[in-house]
């Protein structure tokens, strides 16, 4: 599913939607991130809405983006484990 933010305030009128798909080390962590998808969602709308343009425009922040995305994903729900490998962006518009 998509996921719409507004950038930076709640009354922005910049917005942020995106695709993310999760890269995982194992079957086992697959099947916790798709039981807890909603939870994970949560997490992933209170970060994104805290982001202004400047931290999504660039494909250097973009990247930025995703190793944050991972390390925060990966702290709330697996402790130290790196058991969320990778971050995609399957669609990615800011307007």
């Amino acid at each position: 599913d998509s996921i719409v933010v507004n950038l930076g305030k709640v009354n922005s009128r910049r917005y942020l939607r995106v695709l993310i798909s999760l890269e995982v080390d194992n079957i086992e962590t697959e099947k916790e991130v798709k039981e807890n998808k909603v939870i994970f969602r949560d997490k992933l709308i209170s970060f994104l809405s805290t982001k202004n343009h400047e931290e999504i425009g660039s494909t250097s922040s973009q990247s930025m983006l995703r190793t944050k995305i991972k390390d925060l994903l990966n702290k709330e729900f697996f402790g130290a484990a790196e058991v969320i490998t990778q971050v995609y962006f399957s669609d990615l518009i800011v307007q």
